[in-house]
């Protein structure tokens, strides 16, 4: 089973299996998981913070004599979770003439996202989507909101930011 690693249930691991008799014992026989993300005992993985993984359980019910010990195994992968960043705001006159990476005002995101204007209009040609720019240069005062999604991993959902621009008009002294 795929879980992120923003998942603050634990895995039940029996839960993942069918068919299976009680009784029997839980180890970690491949990866590394965090101190204290297994629990043997309750035969839980809590995967919150964990860092990517794939981490192999084996079940393990001791057999009757002359039976062998009956085992099965179970792998959990833990996705790492999309990081958008966190949010910002920039506050810009539009005589300013060198566009804005937006990806300045945000902080921390991953590098495999997305950028689109969603609150606010932008003069046509100022904001360029795939470049994550915007040139201020002669923009009637607005604020505007452009949101940075970095997609959806594994178990994990889509990630979010926004970068909000305030344009602001200068002053005019005349001729």
């Amino acid at each position: 089973t795929t879980v992120c690693n923003t998942q603050t249930t634990p895995v039940v691991l029996s839960d993942l299996l069918t068919g299976a008799s009680g009784g029997g014992t839980w180890t970690l026989t491949g990866g590394t998981a965090n101190p204290g993300a297994f629990n043997p005992a309750t035969g839980q993985f809590n995967p919150n913070g964990h860092p990517p993984a794939t981490l192999t359980f084996t079940y393990t019910l001791t057999g009757t004599t002359p039976c062998p010990n009956a085992t099965t195994t179970v792998t959990v992968t833990v996705t790492a979770a999309p990081n958008a960043g966190t949010s910002g705001t920039l506050d810009v006159c539009n005589t300013t003439t060198v566009p804005i990476l937006l990806s300045d005002i945000i902080t921390g995101e991953d590098a495999t996202g997305t950028w689109a204007l969603t609150s606010g209009v932008a003069v046509p040609g100022s904001f360029n989507a795939i470049s994550g720019t915007f040139n201020p240069d002669g923009h009637p005062s607005a604020t505007l909101v452009f949101t940075y999604t970095v997609p959806a991993a594994g178990a994990c959902a889509a990630s979010t930011s926004t970068a909000t621009v305030n344009v602001f008009a200068a002053a005019l002294a005349g001729t």
